[in-house]
């Protein structure tokens, strides 16, 4: 009842109760004609028309809503996505446009997903300015740099195993070993690797 009085207060017409029956069996892919197990999603094309501001909407947030961070991180995470695995660069610099207004010149992130765009649209002088900046405190900067000196260059190829050695596992390692496969680099066992496998071997 509290509801209804909501809704009318808003003007929001009430809702009917659901007569129609529901089909028995599975649903059919149109496209297909195959059964499904759950509902055909639409074909949705990521591009620079369909982007929405969102700068607007997010500077408007309190600081403190837990939501402003989540969306901030959620346009980093897309524009990552469009950069190193859909290869939409244009895409992706509209998000980054997008971070831009919304967090400091300096932000990390920020630079990493400005060096690695670069990186992506063959400007290399350019990224490694933006990825140089940072390398020495995010890894994957730091590989971005490495994809940008030659495969023959001794010092980078140390740093990726460095770099594989010290994040051998989870979402960072497997992109590492990932953005590294070209090189050959491959992940080195620490001390407390041999160690270990020392004394499971007595």
């Amino acid at each position: 009842r509290l509801n209804s009085a909501k809704d009318a207060a808003l003007g929001i017409p009430a809702t009917q109760p659901a007569t129609a029956e529901v089909p028995e069996g599975p649903s059919f892919d149109p496209k297909t004609g195959l059964p499904v197990t759950r509902p055909v999603e639409p074909d949705v094309e990521l591009s620079v028309k369909v982007l929405p501001d969102l700068s607007a909407a997010v500077a408007k947030l309190d600081p403190a809503n837990p939501a402003k961070s989540q969306l901030i991180g959620a346009i980093g995470d897309l524009a990552w996505y469009c950069i190193y695995f859909d290869s939409q660069p244009d895409v992706a610099a509209v998000m980054i446009d997008t971070l831009a207004k919304l967090v400091p010149a300096d932000n990390v992130t920020l630079v990493r997903l400005q060096g690695w765009n670069l990186l992506s649209q063959n400007k290399p002088d350019q990224a490694k300015v933006k990825l140089s900046a940072i390398a020495d405190r995010d890894a994957l900067a730091a590989v971005g740099m490495i994809k940008l000196s030659p495969d023959t260059d001794a010092a980078a190829n140390t740093q990726g195993r460095k770099l594989l050695s010290d994040n051998p596992s989870r979402m960072l390692g497997a992109f590492l070993k990932d953005a590294l496969r070209d090189r050959g680099i491959k992940v080195v066992a620490g001390d407390k690797a041999q160690m270990i496998t020392q004394q499971l071997q007595n």
